[in-house]
């Protein structure tokens, strides 16, 4: 597929006077890589947001009639009006390895919802490396088989051709679990059944202390003088 085409010019304004730009249309944007020096750009709101509705990521920038070849890096937008504020562009080369992050998309319902299971993903992008022609837009996974407290692990991932993930096998991308609230009810009611059976265990114990305890042999009569009292004499013997 050819990359998509965007032209740009040379930026002089920096700093706050940028807000000027944005009323105009024109979205600040920064050039790098390849060991050369960051340009900074601007380029058309409109053309800008056509490329990403596109799901471009591959972009032969024009700046001034020289085409470079980049990657469209990141974009910021803002938080609250969803405009576009700045773009990166890096240089790339075809031939050699890119290492990006994707987005990871997930696909159909799975089998552990209809046991009261609800769907985590933990990560929804994924870090990659192949060459620029072979990014994807986004690595697509089924989680339709996973059934309840089952996971799906890199390891799992069906990638495409010349694609690599970078990260450990055994990273658990999904996960399919009980609501926390709905466990810690069952784990409570649990406790409070085995109360009871606690407690007339417990009595039943203290019953049979005290019954030990009644039963302890009294002492015989004689069996021990008794002691005189501190200060008293001893009764003295018939003579």
């Amino acid at each position: 597929m050819p990359n998509l085409k965007l032209k740009a010019q040379s930026r002089d304004v920096q700093g706050f006077k940028v807000r000027h730009l944005r009323r105009d249309g024109k979205v600040p944007a920064v050039l790098y890589g390849k060991g050369e020096s960051s340009v900074s750009l601007v380029v058309d709101q409109h053309d800008l947001a056509s490329a990403i509705r596109a799901k471009a990521r591959m972009i032969d920038l024009d700046v001034g009639g020289k085409t470079h070849t980049t990657f469209l890096k990141e974009v910021q937008r803002d938080a609250i009006e969803d405009t576009l504020l700045h773009v990166d562009f890096q240089r790339v080369r075809m031939d050699e390895v890119l290492r990006t992050k994707v987005p990871l998309h997930l696909k159909g319902v799975a089998a552990g919802h209809a046991e009261g299971g609800i769907t985590n993903q933990l990560f929804h992008d994924i870090l990659v490396e192949c060459l620029p022609a072979d990014l994807p837009e986004a690595i697509e996974c089924s989680v339709a088989h996973l059934k309840l407290d089952e996971a799906l692990h890199v390891k799992d991932l069906t990638l495409p051709a010349r694609v690599k993930v970078i990260a450990d096998a055994e990273t658990i991308l999904v996960t399919v679990q009980k609501p926390k609230e709905e466990v810690a009810a069952v784990a409570g009611a649990e406790g409070e059944a085995k109360q009871p059976e606690l407690i007339r265990k417990e009595k039943a114990e203290d019953a049979e202390d005290a019954e030990k305890g009644d039963k302890k042999p009294a002492e015989k009569a004689g069996d021990k003088k008794a002691e005189p009292a501190k200060g008293e004499k001893k009764p003295e013997g018939k003579k």
